[in-house]
């Protein structure tokens, strides 16, 4: 594969249709010569980010695609589809009653058959935010080309788009794609039935990420085994529950190398939820190719100390040749009171070590990311780790913060010391700030 989608970001940036016309009426308009290069340039039409909102209320904003679509030639096209500030402003479920909103309806609706049934063989990327849930079961096998696809509903202050219904996004239609072309999806704040139907129904996935993904009803995950041959990268967030259970015991991913774990915090009965499905995460981290894996541990600050011991505890026992094992907290996420997970994974070897049991015996590299790392990097964690890792016979070690993180300015003269004083005994330690070596 070629080309991706761009970078995810938590929020979009887009033009209007005047920008999007930018070969049209500049290049188009210094000359005759200049026109005619730009409509066969097909480089200028293969990237269309289009904000829906833009395209109803303009009297000719379908023109727009229908230029894309018709001027891309042969090419691949990438297509963004943002339908946020039309959910925002109506909900196309309700029945409609003046002749805006039916004028809103019919425009969606021919918006809707240009990309799903005239040209859908031109697109290769495809990103639906806030997308119509109706729209999708129209993903069909007429999308020849596509290779990558993200799906998101954007929340708005902590909580899902009010035009998305649950019980809609849990359709039960088939989607009819051609699933074995697809090989990178991203989906956000969708039913749980939806994101396993999708990766289920991808057998040549390389890459599938979810953030925000609902609990669900096992009755729709199949009891075979689901064996994804190619998948490097997977990003899920747990929540205790019997879906979630069954399907992680299904799993089988033997080409991983990143895996980014969340696991969501209920209320009330939290801790019962995750003790009665605890087996089923151990069981599925067991599977893993440990020895390949980068393991990224994801916003754990939301939980207590006691619970991160605890989810730790299942998660790394049950993958003992683990070598890189990454903790991340996102710059806006401070750590609940008293959190240290990087203390948690010390004392976790230190337990296995007094009982004479192996526990990433081959952790060789720990990476710690995000601004709410920054306790972590002050405190003694760090210390404590290096000093497990030297009682178990390890001999190099490497550690990477955040570039902010200055050695002169986040450590101590203490903490340097010690530092050098492991080096002098044989410690062949590493240190990296944003990407950078550290001098201690």
């Amino acid at each position: 594969m070629t080309s991706h989608l761009e970078p995810r970001t938590e929020t979009y940036q887009y033009l209007t249709p005047l920008d999007h016309y930018f070969p049209i009426h500049v290049l188009g308009a210094v000359c005759s010569r200049w026109r005619q290069i730009a409509w066969s340039t097909r480089g200028l039409w293969s990237f269309l980010n289009l904000n829906v909102g833009d395209v109803i209320n303009n009297k000719h904003g379908l023109m727009l695609p229908r230029y894309y679509f018709e001027n891309v030639g042969m090419r691949q096209m990438t297509l963004i589809v943002d339908c946020t500030t039309v959910q925002e402003s109506d909900s196309s479920f309700e029945p409609l009653q003046s002749s805006r909103t039916r004028d809103k309806e019919v425009s969606m609706k021919s918006l809707r058959d240009l990309i799903f049934r005239v040209y859908p063989q031109k697109i290769a990327q495809l990103r639906l935010i806030s997308p119509p849930p109706e729209w999708l079961p129209l993903l069909s096998n007429l999308f020849v080309s596509l290779k990558g696809m993200e799906l998101s509903w954007p929340l708005e202050n902590g909580r899902c788009s009010k035009t998305i219904v649950r019980p809609q996004i849990h359709f039960g239609r088939s989607i009819e794609l051609s699933w074995v072309q697809m090989t990178h999806l991203q989906l956000q704040d969708i039913g749980f039935q939806l994101a396993s139907q999708l990766l289920i129904s991808c057998p040549n996935l390389i890459s599938y990420s979810v953030w925000s993904v609902t609990s669900g009803n096992p009755a729709g995950v199949p009891n075979n085994q689901v064996i994804l041959p190619h998948l490097e990268t997977f990003r899920w967030t747990w929540t205790s529950c019997d879906a979630h259970a069954k399907l992680l015991r299904l799993l089988r991913m033997p080409s991983l190398q990143y895996l980014y774990w969340t696991e969501q915090k209920l209320l009330g009965s939290d801790d019962l939820e995750y003790e009665k499905h605890c087996p089923a995460i151990g069981f599925f981290f067991s599977k893993l190719p440990a020895h390949q894996l980068q393991l990224y541990l994801c916003q754990f600050g939301f939980f207590e100390q006691y619970r991160v011991m605890r989810r730790f505890r299942v998660i790394l026992s049950s993958t003992p040749r683990l070598r890189y094992l990454g903790i991340h907290e996102p710059l806006h996420q401070p750590f609940a009171s008293r959190t240290d997970p990087l203390r948690a994974v010390a004392t976790i070897i230190e337990k296995a070590r007094l009982s004479n049991i192996r526990a990433l015996s081959e952790l060789e590299r720990v990476s710690l990311t995000g601004w709410a790392c920054l306790s972590v990097v002050q405190s003694g964690s760090v210390i404590m780790l290096l000093d497990e890792r030297r009682l178990s016979g390890m001999t190099t070690f490497r550690l990477d913060v955040p570039g902010f993180c200055r050695m002169e300015f986040w450590w101590n003269n203490a903490i340097r010391r010690i530092f050098r004083d492991m080096v002098d005994e044989g410690l062949e330690l590493k240190i990296f700030a944003g990407g950078k070596t550290v001098l201690f």
